[in-house]
């Protein structure tokens, strides 16, 4: 008997220890239940976990009862490692219940055990159990599963005392248990932890580089434009004030040199007026003051316009300009904005005349193509690299520095005419080598006049119907509602979220853009509400916001919000999304 008690210390304490240890689960309960097997001498002693996940076992059962763990006196033994079941533990059962408060189970043969429950008394025979003893294993108030011993092949008149030492050792079980998912909580904690620090870390990074891109980019352009305003201003400054001294002291400065400082004046102030028109030029078109003036008219007269000024500007630079003109007849017309077309096509063809040593080449190609027309500009220049190639389109956007550049210009005559084309609905590509030159493609769709028609009043079916727009935003609103009253809608602008959706009703809008930001905006009742009412259902509701991470947007996605919108959209991005969402 103290030998005996001896083994049970022994076996707790070595339990104890490893936990103490930490060491790994399986570890400690595979060598618990092998000796506490030998001690006891059962025939088989198993552990039954409760509501194991699906991912442990191959079960279409989202949660069920397995056994996860078993120790075996003798190969005679038949396995139950993995049997599961799913109905003998039921959470309001009485059992269940007493399981909980810690009741143990003692059946000396199942035979005779009129008090088992049926699901119980079966799943001993299937089992092939002859006797069993249960001990439950808890967590905390929560009831984990069963330390069981099995006597397979006799029955056995269990003792208060194997009893106890089953208790002790689900106890210490239960502990390690515990610890265990402890520790994985807190590594997956700790996971997700360092992925929120790297996250933020990169976020921080990026912010810093973009801020010190902006930086770079703000002095780059101040430099740019005191180069560019300076050399006219300086001219204009010099000569008249030479002309004034010359005239205040009755001295005759010869005719000839009049005429030429004057005209040095005129042309140094066209310069200067050139260089301020582009900049106010481009922050109407980006800002969506001005929308496109679709016409018909022959590409033969387009390039009757232009080719006169490409060509004296060749032959200024001694730069051979030839045009390939492929298109089928020269009475082929085309629907688009003639006067921002002859400005895509003088911003390309002159950038590549200016960029162009003497002796070089400068050749414009059109064809037409399925649908489209194709423009391209091939020149023999200076090229770009493939570092610079991101950067051309960026506005006030120099790939010269400005105190050693040799050309000229404030770098908006490739933004703008990005912009240009892509108002057109078409698209701008560039080749480039370095010292070789560059090839710049414009495709623009030819369009029939119902589609120029269309692209002309910004989708003329949208003619009519009507944008709810609810913000507080003065600022936003007042720019959403021309950006969207010049596209054709009409927009009504609520300051006040409290309107019902009956309200909404009678304004039948195709759209509700809703201002995450507005603090009386409730967006998850307004889109409750909306939802409710099957008149409503095809109505897109759009979220206004100053940014959107992945899991907000998953959020107000599953509570019916179509899209968002940013605040710092511009026109062109935001009437593109209109679209898309109509």
């Amino acid at each position: 008997m103290l030998h005996y008690q001896l083994e049970q210390k022994s076996i707790l304490d070595r339990v104890q220890n490893q936990i103490e240890q930490k060491f790994d689960l399986l570890e400690i309960i595979q060598m618990t239940i092998e000796r506490v097997l030998t001690i006891l001498q059962v025939d088989r002693l198993v552990i039954y976990q409760l509501d194991v996940p699906l991912n442990y076992i191959d079960s279409t059962v989202s949660n069920v009862g397995t056994v996860t763990y078993e120790a075996k006196s003798s190969a005679k033994i038949a396995s139950i490692l993995n049997f599961k079941d799913e109905n003998c533990f039921p959470k309001n059962s009485k059992s269940y219940i007493k399981y909980r408060q810690g009741f143990s189970l003692v059946i000396d043969d199942v035979k005779t055990g009129s008090n088992l429950e049926p699901c119980i008394k079966n799943l001993m025979e299937q089992m092939q159990v002859k006797a069993k003893l249960i001990t439950p294993i808890n967590l905390r108030d929560k009831l984990w599963g069963f330390l069981m011993a099995h006597q397979c092949l006799n029955p056995r008149k269990w003792n208060h005392g194997e009893t106890k030492f089953l208790q002790e050792i689900a106890d210490y079980l239960a502990i390690a248990i515990y610890q265990d998912q402890s520790y994985k909580l807190l590594k997956q904690q700790k996971n997700l932890l360092e992925h929120r620090v790297k996250t933020q870390a990169k976020q921080i990074k990026d912010a810093l580089v973009a801020a010190q891109i902006a930086n770079q980019s703000k002095h780059e352009f101040i430099d740019n434009m005191s180069h560019e305003f300076k050399t006219p201003l300086t001219s204009i400054i010099g000569l008249s004030g030479t002309l004034i001294h010359w005239t205040s002291n009755n001295q005759c400065l010869p005719l000839e040199k009049q005429q030429k400082y004057l005209k040095t004046i005129q042309d140094s102030g066209k310069q200067l007026l050139k260089l301020v028109n582009n900049i106010l030029e481009f922050s109407e078109v980006e800002s969506g003051k001005h929308l496109l003036n679709i016409t018909k008219f022959r590409l033969q007269d387009l390039l009757e316009n232009l080719l006169p000024i490409f060509n004296q500007e060749a032959q200024y630079k001694s730069i051979d300009f030839s045009v390939d003109w492929e298109i089928i007849t020269p009475d082929d017309y085309i629907y688009a904005d003639k006067d921002r077309l002859e400005e895509i096509l003088l911003n390309i063809v002159g950038n590549g005349i200016k960029f162009t040593p003497p002796e070089g080449k400068v050749n414009l190609k059109i064809i037409k193509e399925g649908n489209k027309i194709i423009f391209t500009i091939e020149d023999t220049g200076i090229g770009i690299s493939q570092q610079q190639m991101p950067l051309i389109f960026n506005k006030f956007q120099q790939l010269e520095y400005s105190r050693r550049r040799t050309h000229g210009g404030v770098g908006l005559g490739l933004a703008l005419t990005k912009h240009l084309v892509e108002l057109h609905g078409g698209n701008i590509e560039v080749e480039s080598v370095v010292g070789q030159g560059s090839v710049f493609t414009v495709y623009l769709p030819l369009n029939k006049e119902k589609k120029a028609e269309k692209i002309n009043q910004n989708v003329a079916s949208n003619k009519s119907k009507t944008i709810v727009l609810i913000t507080q935003d003065e600022e936003i609103s007042t720019f959403l509602c021309e950006v969207l009253t010049l596209a054709e809608y009409q927009v009504v602008w609520l300051i006040d979220s409290s309107i019902s959706p009956h309200q909404i009703q009678l304004l039948d809008p195709i759209m509700i853009i809703l201002d995450r930001n507005c603090p009386q905006i409730n967006i998850e009742v307004i889109t409750q509400q909306i939802r409710e009412i099957e008149l409503l259902s095809k109505i897109k509701i759009v979220l206004l916001c100053e940014q959107m991470s992945n899991s907000d947007w998953q959020k107000f996605a599953e509570c019916g919000v179509y899209d968002y919108m940013l605040k710092s959209m511009s026109f062109t991005q935001i009437l593109n999304k209109i679209y898309t969402i109509i």
